[in-house]
């Protein structure tokens, strides 16, 4: 008897069961490298871009080629923050070291960070790092 007619009746179907079972983990696996290059993107542009007071996250992720709730989700998993928070920490940390480094008035500080309204650093700054703009400039 043959080595193939020696396998059991069913063997053609499982064989393409397991056959379609590694498609499926290697798609899920090829979609999860996507939106890690994806993720990693918009992590980029936020890091390289966070200057720019016009930059969105909506624009940032039209670039990165990911759903607003997906990166949202990622974020929060990844640094326990919304997209949002991460830009606006960015933007105080640059802001912090002009205060710091050079005379600059708060206001300049805040535009060259990215922020457009000197009252939203202002109201930024208060929440999330517990102080004035002005007392940035000593931390």
């Amino acid at each position: 008897m043959s080595v193939y007619g020696a396998k059991r009746q069913n063997y053609k179907i499982e064989a393409a069961s397991v056959f379609l079972q590694i498609i499926a983990y290697l798609s899920t696996l090829k979609s999860s490298m996507v939106t890690n290059t994806s993720f990693e993107k918009a992590i980029n542009i936020l890091k390289d871009e966070y200057t720019n007071s016009s930059l969105t996250i909506a624009e940032v992720c039209q670039r990165a080629n990911i759903s607003s709730s997906y990166l949202r989700k990622l974020f929060n998993e990844e640094f326990g923050m919304s997209p949002i928070r991460y830009l606006n920490e960015l933007r105080i940390d640059h802001a912090q070291k002009m205060l710091y480094t050079s005379y600059c008035t708060v206001e300049k500080a805040a535009w060259e960070s990215g922020f457009s309204y000197y009252r939203y650093f202002s109201r930024v700054t208060k929440k999330l790092r517990g102080c004035t703009p002005s007392m940035l400039r000593s931390k």
